[in-house]
């Protein structure tokens, strides 16, 4: 009886600093979004090194992200707060999920233009970086400053994983972990096919076309339907169907 006793104080406190890492971690990405932003997003706006366009694509969403954090975080500190019976971090991340999911499908689906600005625009982003105190080379500190949303949420699983490994068989919570572990995969997975599928549209977008004799392919408007056909004639062949918002 005595072991039985012992073996679960042990696992409890051992979820308890599993729920701290997570906060703290929440917390720490969090500020690094909010150090992009203020450091060196929000006085890249007010600059001229780039055009306004450029500029709102290595914005993206990181603004409306950053506040939700900010967000996320305090409801997992009240969660922390509560008696262990009572904590429902898994609920917590199951109720902001809907919210969770239109941020970072947005903010992925955007990333692609972003780093089309990168690497077209590195050399003078690289100097604006380092006179705002980025250490060398300032590119990358920006490249990885706005990689960050997605590979936070690569992340939940595992954290989420080891949270409900060291929980009581019968917490109340339990389920709504397993739950948003499921949901985190499929978002983080969902994230990842629409960044290669941009990815593909903008690679597209910016070749030249074999044969094209229609209007300029960038002023038809957003595309909103993209597929490929193998073609097999005397070889094989990619054929890529569009539809555009104009046609």
């Amino acid at each position: 009886m005595g072991s039985c006793s012992s073996q679960s104080v042990q696992q409890s406190r051992k979820g308890r600093k599993v729920l701290q890492n997570i906060l703290e971690t929440e917390n720490e990405y969090s500020k690094e979004l909010q150090t992009v932003l203020s450091t060196y997003l929000r006085p890249l706006q007010t600059s001229e090194k780039l055009s306004s366009a450029n500029t709102s694509y290595l914005m993206g969403n990181l603004e409306e992200i950053c506040s939700f954090q900010q967000m996320l975080v305090q409801s997992l500190e009240e969660c922390t707060k509560l008696p262990e019976a009572q904590q429902r971090v898994g609920g917590c991340f199951l109720n902001l999920m809907p919210q969770m999911k239109t941020l970072y499908l947005a903010y992925c689906a955007n990333h692609p233009s972003a780093v089309n600005v990168l690497t077209e625009h590195s050399e003078e982003l690289g100097e604006f970086m380092e006179i705002k105190g980025a250490n060398s080379p300032g590119i990358l500190v920006l490249t990885t400053g706005l990689s960050k949303p997605f590979m936070r949420l690569d992340k939940y699983p595992t954290l989420l994983k080891e949270l409900e490994r060291h929980m009581e068989d019968y917490h109340p919570d339990r389920q709504d972990i397993q739950k948003s572990m499921t949901a985190f995969k499929n978002l983080s997975a969902q994230c990842q096919d629409v960044r290669k599928r941009k990815e593909l549209e903008l690679q597209i977008l910016t070749e030249a076309i074999r044969n094209w004799e229609g209007d300029d392919i960038k002023t038809l408007g957003n595309v909103i339907y993209m597929s490929q056909v193998m073609i097999q004639c005397t070889g094989s062949e990619v054929l890529h169907v569009w539809l555009w918002a104009r046609c």
